[in-house]
């Protein structure tokens, strides 16, 4: 039985906390809001000690969305870490040429396959910590990032556990599966830290970053992909961030000296905020330089830092223009001007260095394929502009794409293949050459056979 008291028309709570008859006040009818539900439903007749429904807050179109992504994500991260427990299991690869050669291959294969998801992953993971602006979430862009890492987990799984199952070393696979469960821990961590509306400091979704970074590398190092080379760019990278969050530092202090002597609140509130987002936009580009560091060399990553390089210039040129104006004081205004100019300074050497990281891969590429060299040459003279670093990348092209002709040339001669000596003619992939073991499984005998080209 449901007894209506007639309050007030503002009393519009629902008593749902008695047992037994349950008072209703009265109202009009609210509009639909959706929510995140947590919890169970109390029906009218259950027992009180079930627990209530709670609606934690109204939550937009794209924010639902991005919950959906990042529980997806924490799924496939969770069946990832249970496949990791193990490596695939083949059958027993034999010593002959053949057998040797299709393990080559395929260690190859899998690594430039691991590496690419890789440089995926944490130019998505920078564009998770750039799109987080603490006042304004682009929930949108953050839930693409979301899906491009819950995409490439799975892949990144299935190679993993077929170089740890190929490695020489048993004991060099094994810290292969554990380095890439580190790398799955460290991707929960962002997306807990990147759910919307989440309580947790800004900071923790940073060191999660960094420690997806980290982990990266670590994969990496692992599996042989990182050379002396790109460690050393590696290093250098970092150690450039660190000396724009260095100089900025320094600017926000100079900052804070004008506000000291600023009467005006408002004045004084404005000098202050520019400088917090000062501050904010350079831990953002720490934050990306750590992620992205191992795989900078990918164009993705390297726009995803370039981006957050812009945004620090952006908040320098915004704090000099309000701290401009906020005094008249000729040495503060000239302290500022060179700490602003330090900043500006440390930026330039890091863009420079993102340009050397690109001229590094295109020398280790130098000669060793031609389809490699086309490429590289077009992403240089894609993202150039500097005129004349423009013309010579044109001209590298142009070389590049003489060469890869030329190759193409040179690889249509005489080639041998392995078919099957009886009436199937049965023909594996012959770019894997695979193992004896194949040929005895389908009841082959191999022959050799000449294909010329037409």
């Amino acid at each position: 039985r449901v007894r209506v008291e007639r309050h007030s028309i503002a009393n519009r709570t629902v008593d749902a906390g008695s047992d037994g008859e349950r008072p209703y006040g009265t109202g009009e009818m609210q509009s639909v809001q959706y929510g995140a539900i947590v919890g169970q439903v109390n029906l009218a007749h259950q027992p009180p000690m079930l627990q209530q429904t709670r609606i934690s807050s109204v939550m937009s179109e794209p924010q639902r969305a991005l919950l959906g992504y990042i529980s997806a994500g924490q799924d496939a991260l969770n069946q990832a870490e249970k496949d990791l427990e193990t490596k695939v299991q083949l059958p027993p690869l034999g010593t002959d040429p053949g057998s040797l050669q299709w393990r080559e291959e395929t260690l190859d294969t899998s690594k430039q396959t691991v590496t690419t998801h890789l440089a995926t992953m944490n130019a998505a993971t920078a564009q998770v910590v750039t799109a987080s602006q603490p006042d304004e979430i682009d929930h949108e862009a953050v839930g693409a990032a979301v899906s491009q890492i819950t995409q490439s987990i799975p892949e990144v799984t299935k190679e993993v556990r077929l170089i740890a199952a190929l490695m020489d070393d048993d004991c060099t696979g094994d810290k292969l599966l554990e380095a890439t469960r580190k790398l799955c821990n460290a991707f929960s961590d962002l997306l807990k830290s990147a759910e919307p509306e989440s309580k947790e400091p800004r900071q923790n979704l940073l060191n999660a970053a960094t420690r997806v970074g980290e982990a990266s590398g670590q994969v990496l190092s692992t599996i042989g992909e990182e050379s002396i080379e790109s460690r050393e760019l590696h290093d250098m990278l970092l150690s450039l961030a660190k000396a724009v969050a260095n100089t900025t530092a320094a600017l926000v202090l100079k900052a804070k000296s004008i506000a000291a002597v600023t009467e005006d609140e408002g004045t004084r509130n404005r000098v202050i905020g520019a400088a917090s987002q000062c501050a904010l936009a350079t831990s953002q580009l720490v934050a990306c330089a750590r992620v992205v560091a191992p795989t900078i060399q990918s164009p993705a990553c390297r726009e995803q830092l370039e981006a957050a390089a812009r945004e620090v210039a952006k908040a320098v040129a915004n704090l000099a223009e309000v701290c401009n104006e906020a005094t008249d004081n000729q040495q503060l205004r000239g302290d500022l001007t060179a700490a602003a100019k330090d900043v500006s300074k440390s930026l330039a050497d890091l863009l420079e260095h993102i340009k050397l990281s690109t001229r590094e891969k295109a020398r280790r590429v130098e000669n060793e394929n031609p389809v490699d060299n086309v490429l590289v040459a077009t992403d240089i003279l894609v993202s150039s502009t500097d005129p004349q670093e423009m013309i010579r990348q044109a001209q590298q092209l142009g070389r590049a794409t003489a060469l890869l002709i030329q190759s193409i040339k040179v690889k249509r001669k005489d080639r041998t293949i392995r078919v099957c000596s009886g009436s199937c003619l049965r023909q594996p992939n012959s770019l894997l050459m695979p193992p004896p073991e194949w040929w005895k499984r389908h009841g082959c005998v191999p022959v050799i056979r000449t294909i010329r080209p037409t």
